[in-house]
C-alpha cells in the first residue's frame, strides 16, 4: 500500500491562491471566471462561518448532506484550480487564452453537470491542465499540443491523451477516440527519430459514485484504492489491444475531498494508477519510467499493476 495521498490545505491560502490566479486571468483579458468565483465564493463561506458558529459552523451553513456533498465537491475542484494556477504560474507555458477562458466555464457544480448531462467542456479541459500542472511540478516541461500534451523524457517525445468520460459504457469510445489522437499526433515527428510513445489518462473523477466525506480515515483511503483497482483489469484488457501500436500504458487519475472544520483545512485525495507503462520499447520503457517516477514525487500516489502478459 503506498503512502496514503493525503494533502492538508488551509482554506485562507487556498482563497488567496486563487485570488491571485484570477488576477493573472484578467490580465489575458478574460474576466469571467465564473467557476473559480464560486469555488473561492464557498471557502471564504466556510471561513466566515468558523468564525461566527464555531465547531457547528459546517451544519449551520449547510443544513442537508446532500448540501454538504456538494459544498466539499465545489472545495475539491478548487484545490485542483490552485494546483492548476501554481503550474501555470511557475514558469511561461504555451497554453492558449482560449484554452483558459473554457476551463473557467460550464455549471458551477459538479452534481448539477451530472444531473442534466450538461456542458462538460470546463472540467475536461481542467482535467488536461491538472496533467500539464502535475507535469509541470516534475520539471518536464511540457507542451499544451495535440492530442493533448506532449512531454520529452531522456530525449524520447511522450503524447498524452486525457479523457474524462462521463459515464461507465463511455469508456471504450473514449479509449479509442484517445487512440486515433495518438496516432494521428505522431505524424508530425520526423520519421528518422525514434516514434513518440503515447499514454492514454483517464480522469475517474465523474464515475465516482461515492458521496465526498468530511474527515477521511484509513478505511476512505483503502475504499479509494479498491476502487481504483477494480479498473486495472479493464484498462489493461483496452491496453493489450493497443500495445503494439506503441501505446505505452493506460494512466488513471481520482481526486478525493474531506474536510477538516476543526483546523479550517481542506483534505485533498489525490490518486494516480495504471497499466503496461513499461512497453514502449528500450527506450520508451526508461523515458516512461522517468515519468511514472516525477509523478509520484508530486502526489505521493502512483502505483501499478503488474505487467500485462
Amino acid at each position: 500500500m503506498p503512502t496514503p495521498p493525503i494533502a492538508r490545505e488551509s482554506l485562507a491560502r487556498l482563497c488567496r491562491d486563487l485570488n491571485a490566479g484570477c488576477t493573472s486571468l484578467r490580465r489575458l483579458g478574460l474576466s469571467a471566471t465564473t467557476r473559480i468565483d464560486a469555488q473561492r465564493a464557498v471557502a471564504e463561506r466556510v471561513i466566515e462561518g468558523y468564525s461566527q458558529f464555531g465547531a457547528g459552523a459546517w451544519e449551520r451553513l449547510y443544513a442537508t448532506k446532500a448540501e454538504r456533498n456538494a459544498a466539499l465537491g465545489v472545495l475539491a475542484e478548487a484545490v485542483e484550480s490552485q494546483r492548476i494556477f501554481a503550474g501555470l504560474l511557475s514558469a511561461p507555458h504555451n497554453v492558449p487564452a482560449s484554452t483558459l477562458a473554457r476551463w473557467v466555464s460550464g455549471p458551477v457544480d459538479l452534481e448539477q453537470e451530472r444531473a442534466c448531462d450538461g456542458d462538460t467542456h470546463g472540467r475536461d479541459t481542467a482535467f488536461e491542465l491538472l496533467v500539464f500542472a502535475l507535469l509541470r511540478e516534475c520539471n518536464l516541461n511540457p507542451q499544451w499540443e495535440e492530442p493533448d500534451i506532449a512531454v520529452t523524457s531522456l530525449g524520447r517525445a511522450c503524447l498524452i491523451a486525457c479523457k474524462r468520460p462521463r459515464s461507465m459504457r463511455r469508456i471504450n469510445r473514449r479509449f479509442r477516440d484517445a487512440c486515433s489522437q495518438i496516432v494521428k499526433s505522431r505524424t508530425r515527428y520526423a520519421a528518422d527519430r525514434e516514434p513518440p510513445f503515447g499514454v492514454v489518462m483517464f480522469s475517474l473523477s465523474k464515475l465516482y459514485d461515492c458521496v465526498p466525506i468530511e474527515l477521511p480515515t484509513a478505511e476512505d483511503v483503502e475504499r479509494d484504492w479498491v476502487y481504483l483497482d477494480a479498473f486495472h483489469t479493464r484498462f489493461a484488457a483496452l491496453w493489450e489491444t493497443r500495445r503494439e501500436t506503441l501505446l505505452a500504458g493506460v494512466m488513471f487519475h481520482l481526486l478525493r475531498a474531506g474536510f477538516d472544520l476543526q483546523e479550517r483545512l481542506m483534505i485533498q485525495r489525490q490518486y494516480l494508477s495504471g497499466v503496461g507503462l513499461t512497453h514502449a520499447g528500450p527506450s520508451g520503457g526508461r523515458a516512461m519510467n522517468r515519468i511514472i517516477h516525477a509523478l509520484k514525487a508530486v502526489t505521493n500516489s502512483v502505483r501499478q499493476s503488474p505487467p500485462v502478459r
